[in-house]
């Protein structure tokens, strides 16, 4: 496990995280999300040693992370290498840093499955291709953590599905991933748990089935009456929004109601952030 405990982080008067408290469960995948400004750039940096922090500590697995040569992978939001590189060349460069024989064959093995032509330069790939070599990059070695910034940015829809596949693969063989993305689709299909920072601190981290039980749903439907507290939409339906649709259903129906249509959603994980931070920012 790894956790940041009291973690503080001012550049200058300006807050970047403030009395952090993070656990990261060996072997899962813990998503990260919020807003643009919550502190989760200054958290990744200061959990990969990039900056110093003002206050707390990181730990692995109880103790003190004194170093992170060798303990995490990061695959980075921005393009954090030279153009007139090859691709095969980076690869040689990289594991050749990791001291791991099998890290050069591992990256080739991974590059035919996402599909990325190791033979050209970093300056001839497309953006979706330079997250491939970003992604490979980050689990070519014996990593025990992987930070991922927006990992699907630039990936096709086929090779997305790919990686999420890739992804479940490497949590089977005991990676723990911490996962940042404003593609909360992604952080819904793959994600154990959910970590909500905001304010420079984690507001709360649930896991899947604590944060499935939170969502609510919603009834939408067409008939002579709506609910009273439904809303009323431009085409005369009305949309209820209930923690039980059944049992809401079955009140309706028990009233007497008939139901000319009838459509149940769960809501997604994005409206619940949605709904979230904008109770927050009343709050």
């Amino acid at each position: 496990m790894v956790s940041a405990h009291c973690v503080t982080k001012y550049y200058g008067k300006n807050r970047g995280i403030d009395n952090l408290n993070l656990e990261i469960e060996a072997g899962t995948i813990t998503g990260l999300v919020g807003p643009n400004g919550a502190g989760k750039t200054t958290l990744i940096r200061a959990l990969l040693g990039l900056i110093s922090v003002d206050s707390g500590n990181f730990y692995s697995e109880g103790r003190p992370l004194q170093t992170r040569k060798g303990l995490i992978g990061y695959c980075s939001d921005n393009k954090d290498f030279h153009d007139d590189l090859g691709v095969k060349e980076l690869f040689t460069y990289a594991a050749a840093l990791l001291s791991d024989k099998n890290a050069f064959n591992k990256a080739l093995s991974y590059s035919v499955r996402f599909h990325l032509d190791t033979s050209r330069k970093v300056n001839q790939l497309s953006r979706g291709n330079l997250k491939k070599v970003q992604i490979i990059l980050a689990f070519m070695g014996n990593h025990r953590l992987v930070v991922l910034d927006e990992p699907t940015n630039g990936l096709d829809p086929l090779i997305q599905n790919e990686f999420y596949l890739f992804l479940s693969q490497m949590k089977g063989e005991g990676k723990t991933v911490l996962l940042s993305s404003h593609q909360l689709y992604d952080v819904e299909r793959i994600c154990d748990s959910v970590a909500f920072i905001r304010d420079g601190t984690v507001m709360e981290h649930l896991v899947m089935d604590e944060l499935h039980e939170r969502l609510t749903s919603e009834i939408i439907a067409r008939s002579d009456s709506a609910p009273p507290t439904s809303r009323i939409l431009p085409d005369g339906r009305w949309i209820l929004e209930c923690a039980d649709p059944v049992h809401s259903l079955q009140q309706i129906l028990e009233s007497g109601e008939k139901l000319y249509e009838l459509e149940v959603h769960r809501t997604s994980v994005e409206r619940f952030f949605m709904k979230y931070y904008t109770r927050e920012q009343k709050t």
